[in-house]
C-alpha cells in the first residue's frame, strides 16, 4: 500500500498540537467566505483505491414470490408431555391416599410415555416418567408397610 502522505504531514511531527492544526488545510464549513481548500486534497478521486476494491454493485432486482410456503406440521405429543409431568407431581405428592398414588402414577406413566415422541418437550415427558415411577414405588412401599406409615384407627 503505497499511498503518498497528505501535503501537510509531518514525519518529524506526527502528532501537531492543536495550535498547529488550526493551521491545516482542512475545507471550511459550508456557508463561509474562507478561501476554497488548495485543489488535490480531501477530492474524490484524490487517491487510487486501494487492492481488490471493487466499484458499488447496482441492487438486486426484486425476488419475487418463489416457492409456495407449506404450513409446519403440528407437533405430536407435547401436551402428552405436559400431562404426563403432571399426573407424575400428583402421585409424588398423593402417594399415602393408596388409590390417588395408584391411579395418577399409572396416567402418569402412559402419558409421559406418549410424551416422549415430541422433540421438543422430550425432557418434561422424561421428567414425568421418572416421577411417575418413584411415586408408583413409594406407593408400593406404602401398601407393603401399613404399620408404618399410617396412622392407627
Amino acid at each position: 500500500m503505497d499511498y503518498p502522505p497528505p501535503q501537510w504531514y509531518d514525519p518529524a511531527n506526527p502528532n501537531p498540537s492543536p495550535q498547529q492544526s488550526q493551521q491545516l488545510p482542512y475545507p471550511p464549513p459550508p456557508g463561509s467566505s474562507a478561501a476554497p481548500p488548495p485543489t488535490g486534497l480531501y477530492q474524490p478521486g484524490n487517491y487510487p483505491p486501494p487492492p481488490g476494491y471493487a466499484p458499488p454493485m447496482p441492487p438486486m432486482p426484486p425476488m419475487g414470490y418463489g416457492a409456495p410456503y407449506y404450513p409446519a406440521r403440528p407437533e405430536t405429543g407435547s401436551g402428552m408431555a405436559v400431562a404426563g409431568l403432571v399426573m407424575g407431581i400428583l402421585c409424588v405428592i398423593l402417594f399415602l391416599a393408596t388409590p390417588c398414588g395408584v391411579i395418577f402414577g399409572i396416567l402418569g406413566l402412559v402419558f409421559s410415555i406418549q410424551g416422549r415422541r415430541s422433540l421438543s418437550r422430550r425432557s418434561l415427558a422424561t421428567a414425568g416418567l421418572v416421577l411417575s415411577i418413584i411415586g408408583l414405588v413409594m406407593t408400593a412401599i406404602n401398601l407393603s408397610t401399613p404399620i408404618l406409615l399410617h396412622l392407627p384407627y
